[in-house]
């Protein structure tokens, strides 16, 4: 039987982070060696996983912090798990390919800030 965490970063993955439900695939590629993930290619950083990415604020005019949602990037999760997602995040050196708007062409984004890790998931945001 799965520990909590093990489960809730099943569930991230299997509904929030399913194409079929919220999710999408994105490239996250990490900016140091140390950072190989099992699916990435070696010496690349570059690993494809599944995300649920906000392209723009869920709550308008009901501020949760002090940050702005950013104008020119997105937020995402990711599981935070070796085979599903990433295990580790380097604010200002990882990157990442998603769309800045839903179906379009994806662009390579700066991982800036971790928001929150959790339950399985980091929330990052990353802006052009």
């Amino acid at each position: 039987m799965p520990t909590f965490a093990q489960q809730a970063a099943l569930d991230a993955e299997n509904v929030f982070n399913n194409p079929l439900e919220f999710g999408e695939t994105i490239t996250y590629i990490a900016k140091r060696p140390d950072h190989v993930e099992a699916t990435a290619a070696p010496g690349s950083g570059d690993k494809t996983v599944r995300a649920r990415v906000l392209r723009s604020d869920p709550n308008p005019g009901v501020s949760q912090s002090a940050r702005p949602f950013p104008s020119n990037g997105v937020q995402f999760f990711v599981s935070k798990d070796s085979t599903l997602g990433i295990t580790t995040v380097k604010e200002r050196l990882d990157k990442v390919k998603i769309a800045l708007k839903s179906g379009g062409t994806a662009i390579e984004m700066r991982v800036v800030k971790i928001l929150s890790e959790g339950f399985g998931m980091w929330h990052l945001e990353a802006v052009e």
